[in-house]
């Protein structure tokens, strides 16, 4: 079983009920947090919208740190910085190993 926790990234706001996920489950009473099964070579997408907090108006980096933990695996976190200003957001291309 495998378990990831998402903290709400700070200068954001989570939108109530926006998270989800076709596979597993989902619990976003405090941070999102995914678990479930996963086989090799499967993939799975869980996401969940937020809005950025008034008064950003210069380019900000707001990153967003998530942290996955298994049985019989050593505990990692992926971290993903994304860069907001008032008019566009640059979201990072996302890789995995195959």
């Amino acid at each position: 079983m495998f378990t990831l926790t998402d903290v709400i990234p700070m200068s954001t706001t989570y939108v109530a009920g926006s998270a989800c996920s076709a596979y597993g489950h989902i619990d976003d009473t405090s941070d999102v947090v995914w678990t479930g099964a996963i086989s090799a070579n499967t993939t799975i997408t869980a996401t969940f919208a937020v809005t950025i907090s008034a008064g950003i108006s210069e380019p900000t980096v707001i990153v967003n740190a998530a942290m996955v933990q298994a049985e019989q695996v050593q505990p990692f976190t992926v971290t993903v910085p994304v860069i907001v200003n008032a008019r566009r957001a640059y979201l990072p291309l996302v890789l995995r190993a195959q």
